[in-house]
């Protein structure tokens, strides 16, 4: 197990028309840049090395990319069990791997060692 914790929220809203036309803005520290784009944009962004995307944010946006509408996005978070996910390493002949439990509810989640940016 790895001794690093992966503090990663997602906040799922509705944005009418009177919120389409505000500025995210960043702190310059833990939030670097902000957009509003969906979230398989961001998925997309970060596998074309356009944005960096964490791993357990991917994980999220990858989630959220499933919902057909902001509406069942919501309805699926409300839904989930939230768990602590605590990520191991795991040495296989091919490389290093983190893996996320499947208990987390990502599905599938593994990233090479050396791809996993955690700063």
């Amino acid at each position: 197990m790895l001794n690093r914790l992966f503090p990663d929220a997602i906040i799922a809203t509705a944005a009418d028309a009177e919120c389409l036309g505000l500025n995210a803005v960043s702190d310059g520290t833990e939030t670097v840049s902000v957009e509003w784009i969906r979230p398989q944009e961001a998925v997309n962004l970060g596998a074309a090395g356009e944005r960096v995307v964490l791993f357990p944010t991917r994980l999220n946006l990858q989630m959220l990319a499933q919902a057909g509408s902001v509406e069942e996005a919501i309805d699926a978070a409300k839904a989930r069990t939230i768990v602590t996910v605590s990520p191991r390493m795991v040495t296989r002949p091919d490389g290093k791997f983190l893996v996320i439990p499947p208990e987390a509810g990502y599905g599938p989640a593994e990233e090479p060692a050396g791809r996993v940016r955690v700063s």
